[in-house]
Parts: C-alpha cells; structure tokens; sequence
C-alpha cells in the first residue's frame, strides 16, 4: 500500500486493532487488478461495506474484520452479484449511551481532535492545540493558547461557562472585546477557543471562540455511469396525522398518483408524528397504524414493489430520550400479511441507496437548540439553517448542541450526502449545504404544510419539494 493511502487510511474515525495485520488485507485488496480508480474511491467503498454490514465493538476494525470487508469487496469486484442499487436500511444502536457518558464522550473528543491535528493549520507547526491541564499546572501568571474541548455550563455555578477535554476542564470569561467567529454558538459542542489563561483567577479570557473545521472523509462510494443513467426516487412523507380525515384523503391522492407511475417509486419514507397529539391508548394508536396499513395495502404496485419504510416520531414512542426505538411488529397489525418490503426503522435512521447516504431524523431540535443558545448573531432562516449544517458537520454528531451525552450511533464522522430533518419548529428556507457535501434538508409537515412533501433521487443527487393540491 502506498504511503499516500496509509497516511488517508489513518484518517478514519475507526480505530485499528493489531492495525498492521489489518493493512495488510486493505493492501492487498488494493493491489489487485483491475485497479481501483483511486486510494480514495477504496477507502470510501471499504468505509461503505463496514458501515452497512458489520457492526464494530467501540469502533474497532481488526484484522478479521478487515479481512471479512476486504473478502466481501472481492466478491463484488469478481462476480458482480452485490448490487450497487441496493436498498440498504441502517437503524441506529441503542448502545445505552447515558450509563456510559464520559466513556463516547472520550471517544468523541479524541477523534475530532486527531483529525484537527492534521489540519494544514496545526500540522505545520506554526499553531498547537493546548491541553488544559497544561494551563491550571502552569507556573506562569498568564498564557496565550488555543484550547480546543466540549463547551458547556458549569453546574455549581450560575451562568458559567467551561471549556473541557479529556485532561481537565477551565472557567471561561466573555469580554466585549470576544470575536464569535460563527453566526451561531451553543453549549453541548465542540470549539476551538483563542484566548489568554489567567493562572491567578484560573480562568480563560476568550479572544475568539468558533466552531472546528469538518471532518471531510465520504462514507458513500462512487456511482457508476449505469446508476447516473438509472437513478433512483424515494418519497419521503413526514408528520402524517392519521387520526385526521383530511390528512388521510390526501395521502390516498398520493399513493393513488405513484402507484400509476411507470416506474413507481423505489421507496416510501413513512415518517411520524402519525398523531396530532400523543396517544395515550396504545389500542388507539394500533387501531390507525392498521388502517394505515390497510390504505397502503390498496395500492398493488406499491405494496408489493416498492420498499415501506416507517419510522417514528419523537411523539410516537415514550420519553425524551433519542435515538428512539422501532416500532414493534405488534404495533403493526396485519402488516406482514398486507403488504412486502417493510422496514420498520429507528429515529434516526441511516438509509443508503445507488451510493448514496442519507441520515433522517424526525426530533425537536430547533426548540430543544434554542435552549443551549450562548450567542445568535441572526434570525434569518437561510443562515440559521447554515449554521446549523456546520453545527452538525462540524461536532460530527446528530445532537450537536442539544446534549452533552454523545450517543455513540448519532456520531457522523462519514458525512452523509443528506441529513434529513423532520421539525415543525424548522422551515424549508433552512436548507443548506455544509462544505460543499452535507445537504441540510427540512422536511415539511404534510398534516401541518398543506400537504407538502420531499421527492429525493439519487442521480442526479437532488431533492425536490411536491404538494398535493388542496
């Protein structure tokens, strides 16, 4: 293997066990003929097969598992009988991440910081990241630094902030004279802070506070010239209210429309609230999740054909918490029966299809972000939504802003190509890209926006917005 490839190889946010062992079968598969197009377009596809079929311990790739990926990506190369079209439904782990807190955090922490470190800016020299216990042992009355760590609030102390990594934590000062180099600042993320160490007061006077560059590393692989003459549609319908007679005449209108295409869609994306409000009777919910069935039973080609993927709202499954579960089978009566292809998925949940990664999410996050607000510096909807793009591309992380627990399956060190997000407290103008990769899409309510809802095609990579009519 090439030393350029070792050096890209290292880069990824998975960890190696007995890493020489496991080069190994990455160089070996990289040698073989025919050539891959680039140590890149490897890497993405090695990233690609790991992520869709194997689910790591603690994010650790040894040998075996490298050599099982390595074998999978042979088999493809030789006997074509992986299709690159495929479907593929990730739901998210439930990791019980809230009992293990310092333990992601750590984790966290210490990918986004050796990615920063081979940044041009810090790998030249000129500039080092300061750890904080270098500060609050320091003998010298003062120190200029650049701190990079989670930024929160200090819980013994109103109105406090601290910055901390894995060596310790430091009070912060704000002054007048503070540069927030981005729009939006919010506890509960990541920060690289310019500022002057005060040993006396131990305390940081920050200079300048903003956001970490991303971490650029694709997780999708490359789209052959077959799939961009191909493409590929899948229908995304969110907050659908089946306990609304309207809303559920327009959905008929709907499925009525695709199920006489030529060809139908690939996919529908079912995602909730599937109430106006939270159901207590859980017979009640059960009783319009059949009826929901039984409408999408109706519709030939589309239950038979097309892949039905449901996924929960914030409101449909119990408690505060995220990820949220999967709908049971139970919730879903007769499904088995009425209707093919059904995934019943997480909240979130990873989809990747013809290539392509998208990462859907139907939370609160605008109302539970402004909560954790340190500094806002605009209201206008465009860049908001930018800010929240490079919030969330730049923590690496689903909840960035929203919880200092960092769920390990909500992490995204593999920038999706879409992060789709279902907020009725967020509005279409929101969208964004985030460096150029990371498109920001806001999902409307079809119960709530007149029956709005998002088409998304894989080639080319787009998204439009469809309504039916009133």
């Amino acid at each position: 293997m090439s030393k350029e490839c070792l050096q890209k190889s290292s880069k990824l946010s998975y960890r190696f066990s007995n890493s020489y062992s496991a080069f190994l079968h990455l160089a070996s598969e990289l040698s073989r003929f025919p050539p891959y197009e680039s140590c890149d377009q490897f890497i993405r596809q090695f990233i690609h097969h790991l992520m869709i079929g194997h689910k790591l311990a603690e994010c650790l790739v040894d040998a075996q598992t490298a050599r099982l990926v390595v074998q999978e990506m042979r088999d493809k190369r030789i006997t074509r009988t992986v299709d690159d079209s495929q479907l593929v439904v990730k739901n998210v782990a439930d990791d019980d991440n809230h009992s293990k807190k310092s333990k992601s955090y750590l984790r966290h922490l210490t990918q986004l910081r050796q990615h920063l470190e081979k940044h041009p800016v810090f790998n030249s020299k000129n500039f080092r990241l300061t750890p904080i216990d270098s500060l609050i042992t320091t003998s010298d009355e003062s120190v200029d630094c650049i701190v990079f760590g989670f930024l929160v609030k200090n819980a013994s102390k109103i109105n406090e902030l601290v910055v901390e990594d894995n060596t310790g934590r430091v009070p912060l000062v704000f002054t007048d004279d503070t540069q927030f180099r981005d729009a939006l600042v919010v506890e509960n993320s990541f920060v690289i802070i310019e500022g002057t160490y005060d040993s006396p007061k131990d305390c940081l006077y920050v200079e300048s506070i903003g956001q970490s560059p991303p971490i650029d590393l694709s997780s999708a692989v490359e789209v052959s010239d077959g799939l961009q003459r191909i493409g590929r549609m899948l229908v995304v319908i969110s907050d659908i209210h089946l306990d609304d007679e309207n809303t559920l005449d327009k959905l008929k209108t709907l499925l009525t429309g695709y199920d006489s295409m030529v060809p139908i869609p690939d996919a529908f994306l079912f995602v909730g609230d599937f109430m106006s409000k939270p159901c207590d009777e859980v017979s009640d919910f059960k009783a319009h999740m059949k009826n929901f069935v039984k409408i999408i039973s109706k519709f030939t080609k589309i239950s038979n054909f097309s892949q039905l993927i449901f996924i929960p709202g914030f409101n449909d499954i119990k408690g505060n918490d995220i990820p949220k579960s999967a709908f049971t089978v139970d919730m879903f009566p007769m499904t088995t029966k009425l209707i093919n292809n059904y995934h019943l998925a997480t909240n979130p949940v990873n989809i990747y299809i013809d290539g392509r990664h998208i990462c859907l999410s139907a939370i609160p996050y605008m109302s539970k972000l402004r909560k954790h607000i340190i500094h806002n510096s605009t209201e206008d909807s465009t860049e908001l939504g930018a800010s929240i793009a490079k919030l969330i591309t730049c923590n690496g992380h689903l909840s960035a802003g929203l919880s200092h627990n960092l769920h390990n399956s909500l992490s995204l060190f593999h920038l999706p190509d879409f992060v789709l997000i279902s907020d009725k407290h967020m509005n279409e103008d929101m969208d964004s890209n985030a460096h150029n990769y990371t498109d920001l899409v806001v999902l409307p309510s079809f119960s709530r926006d007149n029956f709005r809802f998002k088409v998304f095609y894989t080639n080319p990579k787009h998204i439009e917005c469809s309504q039916i009519l009133v």
